[in-house]
């Protein structure tokens, strides 16, 4: 018997179930940066649409962007029945080519990170600073590398219902600290099948400074960091988590 699960499945099972966290953050930041009224906002690698209805509840117009089509076609179920606007659309940071369009732009999950070389993530930053209005402000979520490699764990198997099924999650890291390659490898098995389902994710490992560096050499000013959803203040990165936030300047 093979493996019949999907990868919109497994990450929506595995990454995107609890509490939209990130939502009451976004709502704070947009309220302290004089962002009111209906906001226009692109969550650039969107997965599964977790992020898009509760968006949309605040009252903003939310465009959901992804490479992936199995995360499109579950994002756009999600748009199907959500009220408001929200739109779905194909692509990563590559394909931003609006101009003074949108007050907020989010990458959650670290989309940035994924991009391995500085040049992909210069010209990111570039197209989300052409793209937001000024004023506008971004907000780029990945991994804080630096304190993950300081206080390594070896990741542990996990389970989890998909689908109906009970599904084994067991991860798998590979640091190249020479070509700064951070390596995760998913492997997900179902019992009695034969095959597994494999996820491979390769991120670049980015110092926190460069992290600022590079939202400052694209056009953005008052940038902070926070270590988590939870924050309320910018704080000291304390954990595996960096959020940085950075305005247009006007």
């Amino acid at each position: 018997m093979g493996c019949a699960l999907t990868y919109g499945a497994c990450y929506a099972a595995f990454y995107g179930s609890g509490a939209p966290v990130e939502v009451p953050f976004l709502a704070r930041l947009a309220r302290s940066r004089g962002l009111t009224g209906e906001l226009h906002l692109l969550d650039i690698g969107c997965g599964t649409g977790r992020l898009l209805a509760p968006l949309a509840a605040l009252g903003w117009d939310v465009v959901g962007m992804d490479p992936q089509a199995e995360n499109l076609a579950e994002a756009r179920r999600v748009a199907a029945r959500t009220p408001g606007v929200v739109e779905v659309v194909a692509g990563g940071f590559s394909d931003v080519d609006a101009v003074d369009a949108f007050d907020v732009i989010v990458a959650v999950g670290g989309p940035w990170w994924y991009m391995l070389s500085v040049g992909e993530r210069s010209d990111a930053l570039s197209r989300v600073c052409q793209a937001l209005r000024p004023g506008g402000v971004v907000v780029l979520d990945g991994a804080n590398f630096e304190w993950i490699l300081d206080h390594y764990r070896k990741p542990q198997p996990s389970e989890a219902d998909v689908e109906g099924i009970r599904v084994r999650r067991a991860p798998q890291h590979d640091v190249d600290r020479a070509s700064g390659i951070w390596t995760h490898t998913d492997r997900f098995s179902t019992p009695g099948a034969s095959e597994e389902l494999v996820m491979t994710h390769r991120m670049a490992i980015i110092p926190v400074d460069e992290v600022v560096s590079a939202l400052q050499s694209a056009g953005f000013g008052d940038v902070e960091l926070y270590p988590s959803w939870a924050s309320t203040e910018p704080a000291p990165l304390n954990g595996p988590r960096i959020i940085a936030v950075g305005r247009r300047l006007v």
